[in-house]
């Protein structure tokens, strides 16, 4: 069984990643088929299913990327959080290498920007009512 297959990205509108996520219910751990296409995140009960449960659209959405190791019944697996507009979740995901693609296309579906990518911390350049200044644009 190919637990995540993992398609090349596309376009917007097109299948860019699939996958087993887990989550933590009542402490026990619920394996969800994710797929991910454009921006729509899509569960469904398996990957043979062909109906989707429910799906969240990714606008908006912030995620944490935690990369924090956790252990559920004598597994390890990687947490991460996605915060939707009205709600939270918590999501595991099995191995590192499967979380950082996970990780690395849902913040493109996102449009999640690293402050630090986009910007130069240098020496301080003055100072205000308010704080210091020491960011460049890079």
């Amino acid at each position: 069984e190919n637990e995540n297959p993992a398609p090349a990205e596309k376009e917007e509108g097109v299948l860019t990643h699939e996958g087993y996520l887990y989550k933590l219910v009542d402490g026990k751990i619920k394996k969800i088929f994710f797929r991910l296409v454009g921006r729509d995140f899509f569960f469904l009960k398996s990957e043979k299913e062909t109906e989707h449960k429910g799906m969240h659209n990714l606008s908006g959405v912030f995620i944490n990327d935690e990369h924090k190791k956790v252990e559920v019944n004598g597994k390890i697996y990687y947490k991460f959080k996605m915060k939707y507009p009205k709600k939270e979740r918590e999501y595991l995901v099995e191995g590192e290498e499967n979380y950082k693609k996970w990780m690395q296309v849902l913040k493109k579906a996102t449009g999640f920007k690293n402050l630090m990518e986009m910007y130069d911390v240098g020496e301080t350049l003055g100072n205000g009512k308010f704080g210091l200044i020491d960011f460049n644009i890079l």
